[in-house]
């Protein structure tokens, strides 16, 4: 993953030009330093996992917590690179100096099992890429040993990790990337809660970046403590379960243990400390049980740094009185949409003019009857494009409105947009008429196939989002 230093958004590693600006400029991400809870697990590299027939090896621990080990494997076979989720039995035995109770393992073993049965619950593409989920075999001192375990997709790095370094000063992130990261975890628990399940620990280290077909998602991961939402009546109340610096105070209340607006709470912590660029805990010390975190940090201190139109979309999710928060995330969505909304409306404009070479390739003689058919080319600040004369080109561009669009240098080709979408289409009567008066000579001709250059302008605008305090509605 990569930062661009000019719109100050993160990019795919394999992506040469920024998708948002153009800019060629970037900064490499390390995150290696960046966290004094550094993973400590040390299970060695090597060991063997089978796990649905197929055999990984561990290349390192990358996450170590309460209930369970995060591997990085390999894939024997195709050499493949995944995550994957075991219980502490693994570093029990396999790391060095982890020993630990047999309550502890058994609690470990208890979650993964726990969060498999949730995953199977769970339909959407907003929580990470789970490959497969099932009983895995080590050998461990000569015995076969089996425990649960999950196959992932490899995130980039946690959104606590992005955090971190916006806080050290190293890097500095757009607004426009932070509704981003804020509208996807909104909409995440939406579809959570749609589907029964609470998550119950929501928290920067839990949110993943991830590289999905080149583009930067944020997903939801960790669901060992997850629960449907409505407990049965003959089921014990679960006790108090996360991290400290995001659990809601009323989880101590038996009442709301299983309320999902226990979610609503942790997410509107979650998104203060997303725009505020810092952990809230490393700038006040108090115990959450022990404030009122909407008075006492986001309207006095968070209020300062953050657009006033998001802090009253984050207040109500952060209200003591639970009946006064969102009463579901859907509504939270739907708030946090009109708020994005109303942003954008205020925020600049700012032109952008790109000029792309354009390749025509025309067969010799010109298939002048061959059927119109589109080709789709998804712009990414191309500097060429090849085009085929049979071929009606649709250029499709994801941000920025397209104003107008201009084709130069040639007469074969007409060109409109739509939305923001720029269509290039052969003018077959034209080539008809006209072709007679060419001469091979004049291009540069192979196996049937002339060439010639054309140049495309198109006059877009972009969005410019910075950071507004003080915002009203």
């Amino acid at each position: 993953m990569k930062y661009c230093k000019s719109c100050r958004r993160f990019v795919a590693q394999e992506k040469d030009i920024c998708s948002f600006c153009g800019s060629s400029e970037f900064k490499a991400l390390s995150f290696a330093e960046n966290d004094s809870e550094a993973v400590t697990g040390t299970c060695l590299p090597g060991e063997e996992i089978i796990f649905n027939s197929r055999v990984f090896r561990v290349r390192k621990t990358i996450g170590l917590g309460g209930y369970g080990v995060i591997l990085e494997v390999e894939e024997d076979s195709c050499r493949e690179i995944f995550a994957m989720k075991v219980p502490l039995t693994f570093e029990h035995y396999f790391g060095a100096g982890s020993n630990y109770s047999i309550r502890e393992l058994e609690s470990s073993e208890k979650s993964i099992k726990d969060e498999i049965e949730v995953l199977e619950k769970i339909d959407t593409d907003r929580i990470i890429n789970v490959h497969s989920r099932g009983e895995a075999v080590c050998i461990i001192n000569k015995s076969k040993k089996t425990f649960p375990a999950i196959l992932m997709e490899l995130a980039v790095c946690t959104l606590r990790d992005i955090i971190l370094l916006e806080a050290s000063g190293k890097i500095e992130i757009s607004l426009a990337e932070k509704l981003e990261m804020a509208s996807q975890i909104v909409s995440t628990i939406a579809d959570l809660h749609r589907a029964g399940i609470i998550h119950r620990d929501i928290a920067l280290e839990n949110i993943f970046v991830v590289n999905r077909g080149g583009e930067i998602k944020y997903v939801m991961a960790d669901f060992g403590t997850s629960r449907e939402g409505i407990r049965k009546s003959t089921e014990k109340t679960t006790g108090v379960i996360g991290r400290d610096k995001y659990l809601d105070p009323l989880r101590f209340d038996k009442r709301y243990r299983r309320d999902p607006r226990v979610d609503i709470f942790t997410a509107g912590i979650v998104i203060t400390e997303i725009f505020i660029g810092n952990l809230w805990d490393n700038i006040i010390f108090e115990p959450l049980y022990d404030i009122d975190f909407e008075r006492e940090f986001l309207k006095s201190y968070a209020a300062g740094q953050i657009d006033g139109r998001l802090v009253k979309f984050i207040s109500k999710a952060l209200k003591t009185d639970i009946s006064k928060r969102y009463k579901d995330a859907s509504e939270m969505k739907k708030k946090l949409e009109n708020t994005i909304s109303r942003i954008i409306r205020s925020a600049g404009v700012r032109k952008f003019v790109r000029t792309v070479d354009l390749i025509y390739n025309i067969p010799f003689p010109p298939e002048i009857d061959s059927p119109e058919k589109d080709s789709f080319i998804h712009f990414e600040n191309h500097k060429k494009i090849s085009l085929d004369i049979n071929l009606r080109t649709v250029i499709v561009f994801r941000n920025g409105k397209i104003n107008n669009v201009s084709l130069k240098q040639t007469p074969f080709f007409r060109t409109y947009c739509e939305g923001n979408n720029v269509y290039i289409v052969p003018d077959r009567k034209r080539l008809e008429k006209e072709f007679r008066f060419f001469r091979r000579k004049k291009f540069s001709g192979d196996r049937g196939i002339l060439y010639f250059t054309g140049k495309l302008k198109i006059e877009s605008r972009s969005i410019v989002l910075d950071t507004i305090t003080g915002g009203q509605d």
